[in-house]
């Protein structure tokens, strides 16, 4: 099976699926990122349709962000000492261990099983959305590749900032080459807990 990657421009890439993928080169950056708001520039509005008093009713309170934080915490740290656990972890890994380029992660042969596994382990909806805070090493990964994504992007911008890519098209597949190292393993993992779901219902 060959997947086939395309553009506007007349520039493609075919990847056979048990290519393995390329690792993306680093580049040492010493810029230093940052951003400022110019604070004098602020215009304000005045609102006269509510009062303060009808926003104090309506919005939430620091004792509620506190009680929602301590709530959250309680819900994941029960999670994550029952059976959820394992099987959101064993769910990430098939998701990490595939090197090669993959888009449906209904044709991992082997991960059927494992969403049937975690669907039964689940025993509420509850933690739809928060499932990656179950382990932390799945959200410390995820966490890392994002920094990961944001350092690869930038540093090949730098480099066609430096007139070091002189067509497009391939500084574009580079760009894709180099990402899908850091998501596609999140984007199956998403896939897997979707039919987990579905499971569920």
């Amino acid at each position: 099976m060959i997947q086939t990657i395309s553009n506007d421009s007349t520039h493609s890439a075919t990847f056979a699926v048990d290519a393995p993928l390329k690792q993306a080169a680093h580049v040492e950056v010493q810029q230093k990122r940052s951003v400022a708001f110019d604070e004098d520039n602020n215009q304000y509005y005045d609102n006269t349709s509510r009062c303060a008093e009808d926003c104090a009713a309506t919005w939430f309170t620091s004792a509620d962000y506190r009680e929602f934080r301590q709530t959250y915490r309680e819900q994941t740290n029960q999670a994550a000492a029952s059976s959820n656990f394992k099987a959101i972890r064993d769910l990430y890994l098939t998701c990490t261990t595939v090197n090669f380029i993959l888009e449906d992660a209904s044709e991992l042969g082997h991960a059927a099983a494992k969403v049937q596994a975690a669907a039964q382990s689940m025993t509420s909806f509850d933690l739809i959305g928060m499932e990656s805070n179950l382990c932390a090493a799945v959200k410390k990964d995820m966490r890392k590749k994002r920094e990961s994504i944001q350092d690869v992007v930038f540093d090949i911008q730098l480099e066609c900032d430096r007139g070091l890519w002189e067509n497009v098209e391939e500084m574009q597949t580079e760009l894709y080459e180099s990402c899908i190292n850091y998501t596609q393993a999140c984007g199956l993992f998403a896939q897997l807990i979707a039919q987990m779901q579905a499971q569920m219902e």
